[in-house]
This record gives C-alpha cells, structure tokens and sequence, in this order.
C-alpha cells in the first residue's frame, strides 16, 4: 500500500514539477537566447554603421581629390594646351602633372585625348611600365561617364550652335568621377576630370573632352585620413582578410566590381561589451534561477509525496482496523463480494467463517482493556498466519473476526485448516508476565452449497457460529439447515411469548410437590 503511495506521489510529483521546470528552463534559455540575440544583433548593426563611416570618408577623401584637381582641369590655356594637333608635352608636365603631385601628391597621371587615346603618362618615378591595358580597362567606365556628362552639357542655340557653359569651379560642380583600381596588386584612388574652358564656347558641333586621371596610393597619409574621418582603430590595407571576430572588412571595388583590396579595422561591438559585462550577473541569476527550481523541485516532490501517503493512510484507515491492521467490516464486505463471483465464475468453492472469542469479557474485566487489546492484536497475527495466502482475515467488531477461505475442496479439507487455526489460537498469550489462553468458536457456511447471496452467507455462518457457542464454546460448526430451524422457532416463540405477554393470554398453574 506505502509503496503504491510513494508511486502514486512520485508520478503525481512529476505532473507538476516536469512542466515547471520544462516552462522555467525554456524562459531562462529563451531570456538569454534573447539577450544574446539582441547582442549580436546591436553588433551587426553597429559593423554596418562603421561601414558606412568608412564609405563616407572614402567619398569625402575622393571629393577632396576632385577639388584638388579642379586648379588644373578648369583652365583655359590647359584646354587649349591639350586639344592641339601637336601638344607641348614639356608644359603639360609642367604645369598639370607634375603640379598636381608637387601640391596635391597624385604620384601618377594620364592624360586621354578626346579621340580615347592615352596622350600622355606621368608617374613620380619617371617610369612607365605601371600603365597597361587592364588599368585602361579599369578606368573605361569612369572616364566614359566624364565624356558622355561632358557632352551633355552643350546647350543647342536659336541658331543651331552649340554653347558650352562652365559651372562653378568647385567639386560640386566639376566634371568629374572618382573611384580606386588596383596597380601591382595596390589599391590606388583616382579622380577622373574633364579639361573645361573656364569662359563660355560656340562651337558647331559637340565634342568630347580630353580626360585627365590622376592617381594616389590609398596608404599612409589618406588611409590616415580616413581613420580620422571615420574615428575607427586599427586599419589595415591588406588584400585579403581572414574573417575574425571583433575585425571588420570593407571590400574595395574597382569601377568593373573588381575587388582591389580591402580595409580591416577593429570593430566596437557594444553588444558583445554588454553581455561581457552582464555575463557575471546572467550566472549569478541563472545559478540563483536553478537553486530555486531545484528547492521548489524538493519541496514539492516532498509535499506530494507526503500528500498521497497521507491520502494512501487515510483510505488504508477507512478500510482497515486501527488496533489489528486487518480489513474492517465495510472492506471485507468488498472483498467478499469480488471473491464470491470469482468463485461462481469460476466454480469453485468459498468458505466463510465467522470467528468469536470466548470470553473476551472476562479478559476486559479482569485484566483491562489494554490486555484486551494487545490479545486481539495477537489473534490477528495468528489468523494472519495460519490461513492460506489466498484467504482473507478480517476484523468485524470487538472480539468477533471473520474469514474467507477460497477454493474449498470439502470439508475435510476445511476441518483441517480450521484445526490449524484453533491450535494456532491455543498456544498461550503473554501479556506482561502472564499466560493468556484463548479459545475460538467458529461457525461456518459454504458457498455454493449454502448459497452465492453475500448477505446470506454471512447469516447462516453467524447462525453456525451461534450454534458453536451454545454448545460449549471452543469448537466449530458447518451450518445445516436444521440450525436455520431451531433459529427460526426459538424466534417465533419469543415473538409469541411477547405478543402474548402484551394480550394478558398467559395462565398461571400450579404443581404440586410433596414430600415423600
């Protein structure tokens, strides 16, 4: 029964603790999963953000260049210079590339005529194996979108010429595209400008300009630049990156989508910070979290199981006595009730016996209830002992028991375990000091033969029991149904004397006596 109870209570225990502690352990993973989540997220955002810091400066630096450039590329001698039929290649050194590199320190240049063709190549170190095709190829998209704005500048008159207008000479008015292309695996910046008059033209047809590219190594002083531009540490101009953490990477791209090189720097990741810093009190919560769970665990499985043996003590009570431990009369009329269809299902046999305690009485009166008690105790142990594994011994009253004996063979078969439970029963009782001796009347009715009625059985055995007694006590009797006679006759003769008494019918008469 306790052991059922501690099942029952830890299957009951597990009902509520396994959800709870399932529902605390998804909130706690997806609290954390969700700070964590939100980290990386305020880290990705913040790689983007510094990203386009760098692409800023980068265009800042870039527009710088084409402003620098402006002091050359909006000049009218220059646009004379370079549209003649035989340029003075002496003053265009001069006075366009090598000034730009003096003052502005574009360390190389070319200049491309308006039929597409390189006019002129200038490089700091007087050399000029850095120009090949693939770096033409490079610039091709730049320097064509430099002529085609060039050309759309003409404005057609009344007359059917074309007039070319200046704008403002400052950067944001130039002609002008920018970019970076790689020379001998190095990213350069360039800045790709239109050689313009500085006053307005009429000319009768459009025409393309001469194209001046001027280039500048994206190291030391404008990758400086750009570091202070954008407040970022670390950079690094490589061609290549390892993808790592807490370092980002900013691709360049040559105006073909080319990767050229890229910029490396330590990224700031406030999100990776924060959990860093929060991470010592998240273990101390989640540690703080467990320690309740795994409390709140053991107190509930404690309180469950305390709960169902107590509930499991509470039936156990209801259907057992509480001085011998054996079934009381509700429960062994249960059980009666199961074993007298099993055993017409059967077709067996069932014995029920009803057992009384000759003079329990005098045992109370003499020797107290507490001896009584410790005697009835040891009558349950007894019967418990003696009856077969499939009986059944119950307590029904004070010193009355009853059992049931299954599968009963005959009556022999049942003579002898009841003269087993009689010699059991007369094996003295120690109370104390003292030998107790105690004897049984037994009265007993068989099913089916006696009947398959529950209530009827445990009549005639209690009317087999009554004979025992009335014949000196310390014996057994079968129930007969001469036994039911004698009960029946004895009780309608006490029913008539009664009726008789209330209706004044009786006579007295007299005998004589003598003395002889």
């Amino acid at each position: 029964m306790y052991n059922s109870s501690k099942n029952s209570g830890g299957q009951i225990a597990n009902a509520i603790i396994i959800p709870m502690v399932v529902i605390v352990m998804i909130s706690v993973v997806g609290i954390f999963g969700l700070l964590h989540w939100s980290a990386r997220l305020s880290d990705e955002t913040a790689v983007e953000s510094q990203n386009k810091l760098i692409s800023g400066a980068l265009q800042l630096t870039q527009n710088y260049m084409v402003k620098q450039q402006n002091g050359v590329v909006i000049w009218d001698e220059a646009y004379h210079r370079v549209n003649q039929i035989n340029p003075d290649e002496g003053w265009i050194y001069n006075n366009l590339m090598h000034w730009l590199f003096q003052n502005h320190g574009f360390s190389k240049s070319i200049l491309i005529n308006r039929d597409y063709g390189v006019q002129y190549v200038y490089a700091q170190n007087h050399t000029n194996k850095w120009m090949t095709q693939e770096l033409l190829q490079e610039l091709k998209p730049a320097v064509a979108k430099v002529r085609a704005r060039y050309i759309i500048s003409f404005r057609r008159t009344p007359s059917g010429l074309y007039s070319f207008i200046p704008q403002s000479s400052d950067a944001r008015r130039s002609i002008a595209e920018t970019g970076l292309v790689s020379l001998a695996g190095e990213p350069y910046l360039f800045s790709a400008a239109a050689i313009m008059p500085q006053i307005q033209s009429i000319s009768r047809v459009r025409f393309p300009p001469s194209v001046l590219v001027s280039l500048v190594p994206l190291r030391g002083e404008k990758l400086t630049e750009i570091s202070e531009m954008s407040r970022l540490d670390g950079f690094v101009l490589a061609n290549n990156q390892t993808q790592r953490d807490g370092v980002g990477r900013f691709q360049l791209k040559s105006p073909l989508g080319q990767d050229v090189g890229l910029i490396a720097w330590q990224t700031t990741e406030p999100g990776s910070q924060m959990i860093r810093r929060i991470n010592p009190f998240l273990a101390l919560a989640a540690f703080m979290i467990a320690a309740v769970v795994i409390a709140v665990t053991i107190f509930t499985r404690q309180m469950t199981k305390r709960l169902a043996r107590s509930e499991a003590k509470a039936v156990h009570s209801s259907r057992h006595d509480a001085l011998s431990g054996l079934p009381n009369r509700a429960r062994f009329h249960a059980l009666l009730t199961d074993t007298l269809d099993e055993s017409v299902a059967k077709g067996t046999n069932t014995a029920v016996v009803y057992i009384d305690l000759d003079h329990f009485k005098d045992i109370n009166d003499t020797l107290g209830h507490s001896a009584g008690d410790k005697v009835i105790t040891a009558v349950a142990q007894r019967l418990q002992r003696v009856i077969p594994e499939t009986g059944i011994v119950a307590r029904i009253s004070g010193d009355e028991f009853a059992m049931v004996i299954k599968n009963c063979e005959d009556d022999v078969w049942l003579e002898y375990i009841l003269d087993q439970v009689q010699d059991e029963i007369g094996r003295p009782i120690m109370i104390g000091r003292r030998e107790l001796h105690a004897s049984l009347s037994m009265g007993a009715a068989i099913a089916t033969r006696d009947g398959n009625d529950q209530d009827e059985l445990l009549r005639k055995a209690d009317i087999a029991l009554y004979d025992a007694k009335a014949n000196g006590r310390n014996r057994r009797s079968f129930f007969e149904p001469n036994m039911e006679h004698h009960v029946q006759s004895k009780d309608r003769l006490s029913r008539e004397l009664r009726l008789a008494l209330k209706n004044d019918e009786l006579t007295l008469a007299y005998q004589p006596q003598s003395d002889t």
